[in-house]
C-alpha cells in the first residue's frame, strides 16, 4: 500500500501528495473582522490553510466562517457543507458571495475562552487560468461537554469559485460583524505536486 506523501515501493512510484513549502502565518494580535493572504506565487500546484482560531460574538455562541479570492464579492461562489455532533448531522448547500464555511465556536460571556476551532483547507489547482478553482476543508472544535447547549463538532465542505482567474489572495471573515480573537493563526502552504 503506498504511503501518502513519499515515493510508493509496492509499483505506483509516484509521488502522491507532494511536497509541502510555508508561503505564510498570521497570528492575530488584536481582533480582527478578517484575516487575508496576499501575493500569493503562482509556483506551485495547490495550496493548504491550517488555521487555529476563535471568534466572538456578543450573544450567540457559534459563527460562521467564510473565505473567499482575489477580493472578488459578486455571487459567483458555491458551497455544500456536512457537520456532525455526535448525535445528528447537518447538511446544506449555498450560492453565496464567498463560500460557507463552517461554524466555529465563539467566546462570548459565559462560553469558554479556552475554545479553538480549527481548519485544513486545501485549494486545488489554484494557479491553473483553464478551471474554476475548487476548495475542500475539514473543520472542527471541542468543549469537553456542552457550552450554551453546544458540544464539539466536525464538518466538511466543498467550495467553487466560478472564476478562472489565478488565485492570488484569499480573505477570511466571520458573519454577523464578529471577529477573530487575538491569538488565532492562520498559515499558508504551498503543495508541489
Amino acid at each position: 500500500m503506498p504511503i501518502f506523501g513519499i515515493t510508493s515501493s509496492s509499483g505506483l512510484g509516484t509521488r502522491i501528495l507532494g511536497d509541502f513549502e510555508s508561503i505564510a502565518t498570521t497570528t492575530v494580535s488584536t481582533p480582527v473582522a478578517s484575516v487575508t493572504f496576499s501575493a500569493i506565487p503562482a509556483t506551485f500546484t495547490h495550496l493548504q490553510i491550517r488555521a487555529s482560531l476563535q471568534t466572538v460574538r456578543a450573544t450567540y455562541p457559534l459563527n460562521k466562517i467564510f473565505w473567499s479570492f482575489n477580493s472578488d464579492t459578486a455571487s459567483n461562489y458555491s458551497s455544500h457543507s456536512v457537520f456532525g455532533d455526535g448525535s445528528s448531522a447537518t447538511s446544506g448547500a449555498e450560492n453565496t458571495t464567498a463560500i460557507s464555511g463552517f461554524d466555529n465556536f465563539s467566546t462570548n460571556t459565559g462560553n469558554s475562552s479556552e475554545v479553538y476551532g480549527v481548519l485544513i483547507m486545501d485549494i486545488l489547482d489554484y494557479a491553473n487560468t483553464n478551471k474554476y478553482k475548487t476548495s475542500r476543508a475539514l473543520s472542527g472544535f471541542d468543549v469537553n461537554g456542552t457550552i450554551a447547549t453546544y458540544g464539539g463538532r466536525v464538518g466538511l465542505t466543498s467550495g467553487n469559485w466560478r472564476n478562472t482567474n489565478a488565485i492570488t489572495s484569499v480573505t477570511f471573515t466571520v458573519d454577523n460583524a464578529a471577529n477573530f480573537t487575538a491569538d488565532s493563526s492562520f498559515a499558508l502552504y504551498g503543495v508541489k505536486a
